[in-house]
């Protein structure tokens, strides 16, 4: 794998003059949201968790030079695409369409294969799936917390250290079987932090695992406004439509189905007035919620 840049050339932070430094070739920034996507150039090689700094091209004195827009960490590699969530600090402006990119590590990458039992469970990364264990990681070096999860079993959360270039396997036990109950509970936590795929995917584990009356009836309407509404959110985070918004058009998705399993017609006007705020143009509220 090619050495990745340091990071001394890019020490800039929001509001600070541009420095005269050379522009990047790693990539180009294509898509922008909570989750950016970069188009790379040439790179072979992206690991996870390596970081991906974006500039804004400015022209100083007849010479073109980089401000620093974002820090990012790539959680996705799929060549010649990757992509990357901002670092929570320090404040800077955010990634745009056009912004060149560059790719940093601490040092040469490492394959870390993770394990479990029982097998083929989800690999997940500060919540960003990674995909199931058993999948080998070319991974940048540092410390990870992962968690692994599977229908029936509670989730596992464990820490693991990856060296700098090196082969490193992992085994995880997941614990014993969830119930309906918990499964349903972690599935409102995914909603109320708007991860809507997982919050559907755990809401059918629950009524799949025993859920009865009342909480079956919540479990289902969780699950069934989650069907609609993940692939329109993962659309609209694609378009760059801000995330506010796209957690405003969940939550009233969620209204929509509860009013039309109480076939209470003014939840529902409520419910589509707020979609048509939040998201206007998305093909998924249009259909459903027609002026």
């Amino acid at each position: 794998m090619r050495a990745l840049r340091p990071l001394f050339w890019c020490l800039l932070l929001a509001g600070t003059a541009a420095a005269q430094v050379p522009l990047p070739t790693d990539g180009t920034v294509t898509v922008v949201g909570d989750v950016i996507e970069v188009d790379l150039d040439g790179v072979a090689e992206a690991p996870i968790g390596a970081r991906l700094l974006t500039l804004r091209t400015v022209d100083i004195g007849g010479r073109e030079v980089g401000v620093l827009t974002g820090v990012y960490r790539i959680v996705r590699d799929e060549w010649p695409i990757v992509r990357a969530v901002p670092e929570p600090e320090p404040p800077l402006p955010g990634a745009a369409r056009g912004d060149r990119a560059s790719l940093q590590t601490d040092g040469e990458a490492s394959e870390l294969v993770i394990t479990s039992d029982p097998e083929d469970a989800r690999l997940m990364w500060d919540g960003h799936p990674l995909g199931a264990t058993g999948d080998t990681l070319t991974i940048a070096p540092g410390t990870y917390t992962f968690s692994i999860e599977k229908a029936g079993f509670e989730p596992t959360t464990f820490e693991v250290e990856v060296p700098v270039g090196r082969i490193r396997s992992e085994s995880v036990t997941l614990g014993r079987p969830a119930g309906g109950t918990q499964l349903f509970e972690s599935a409102k936590a995914q909603f109320a932090a708007c991860e809507f795929a997982r919050a559907r995917d755990l809401a059918s584990e629950a009524v799949t695992a025993g859920l009865a009356g009342e909480t079956r009836a919540a479990a289902f309407a969780l699950f069934e406004a989650m069907r609609r509404f993940a692939p329109a959110a993962d659309r609209a985070r694609r378009m760059g439509a801000d995330a506010s918004a796209i957690c405003d058009a969940g939550s009233a998705m969620h209204l929509l189905v509860k009013g039309e399993a109480a076939d209470d017609e003014t939840m529902m006007r409520l419910a589509c007035e707020d979609m048509r705020r939040a998201l206007p143009d998305d093909p998924l509220v249009r259909q459903t919620c027609p002026e």
